[in-house]
């Protein structure tokens, strides 16, 4: 992904939600929640700071930017949108935010610019209020299951079908790789994912000889390498940031990993992994999301994309 093309995809997806919402705002009445004569209320929140803060920050001015747009062009129906923005890294942080702003600043809908960690976090209570709630990249399964009517969920697919495909592109490896070392993180998402791969590798015949795991924001990953490079694997599979994978492939070849192919999440669209690992990067692969995100398996998404097409 070009950097351009990467900075325009939060203003996108919330300008989607903004524009796509504005359906349901024309039609709601003054004493709706979140709405006035001369406005309409929206509520978000995301990490500000810390390891996951490039997804809370691009929210929050993905959302800003596509309510200024709205609001320059006349709002919706002579409403202005407001955007409340509360910052929120941790589950119980997440919870607080989000019945924050549904019970005491009583918006309209709430956006999960939080990622996985904030919307697993949310979810439930999500469900039960019944608020209109968009989840901008949070692949957890636990936003999507069960399925509630009010939850929409953007750009990424669920962390088990992104495990599908991550699967294949590990076993795609040359030669292909009989023994695997996993290092993992211990948040959501990349926990989500290592759920969703193990079946598939261990179905592909991959034998795992140790996993590793590490906190987010994790800058050393030296007693993770050693480990690995202990078992001596024939593939390395890394789920994590985009920073982390740049520092852990970046001090693998000093601890005994030289030549060994790595396999990385999505993190491996960004150009910050070999812009810190340098050369050490050269061959890692990656997955790309966007072709598998049109197939996503679940019913409501299968009848929607049906119905969409014709």
């Amino acid at each position: 992904m070009t950097p351009i093309r990467k900075k325009l995809l939060p203003l996108l997806f919330a300008g989607v939600f903004l524009t796509g919402a504005s359906v349901c705002f024309a039609s709601v009445r003054a004493e709706t929640p979140g709405v006035t004569a001369q406005e309409i209320l929206i509520g978000a929140f995301g990490p500000l700071s810390g390891g996951n803060s490039w997804i809370g920050l691009s929210a929050r001015d993905g959302l800003q930017l596509a309510a200024s747009e709205i609001n320059e062009h006349g709002g919706v129906n002579g409403r202005k949108l407001r955007i409340i923005f509360e910052g929120a890294q941790t589950p119980a942080e997440s919870v607080a935010a989000a019945k924050k702003l549904v019970e005491q600043d009583r918006v309209f809908a709430l956006v999960l610019g939080s990622g996985s960690t904030g919307a697993a976090a949310a979810a439930d209570y999500v469900r039960e209020a019944g608020i209109p709630t968009y989840n901008i990249v949070g692949a957890t399964p636990k936003i999507r299951d069960p399925f509630a009517r009010n939850v929409f969920s953007g750009v990424y697919p669920d962390a088990r079908l992104i495990a599908q495909y991550f699967a294949a592109e590990v076993m795609n490896t040359k030669p292909e790789p009989k023994t695997g070392a996993i290092v993992v993180g211990t948040y959501e998402f990349p926990q989500a994912v290592y759920k969703g791969l193990m079946p598939h590798l261990q179905k592909a015949g991959l034998s795992i000889t140790t996993t590793q795991s590490f906190d987010l924001g994790t800058k050393d990953f030296t007693a993770q390498l050693v480990a690995v490079a202990q078992n001596k694997p024939d593939v390395v599979v890394f789920l994590g940031t985009a920073a982390e994978a740049g520092l852990a492939i970046k001090q693998a070849p000093e601890l005994g990993l030289m030549g060994t192919p790595w396999v990385i999440d999505l993190a491996g669209i960004s150009p910050s992994v070999p812009a810190v690992a340098g050369k050490a990067a050269e061959g890692v692969r990656s997955i790309w999301m966007f072709p598998y995100y049109f197939n996503d398996p679940a019913q409501p998404m299968q009848d929607f994309e049906t119905n969409a097409s014709r």
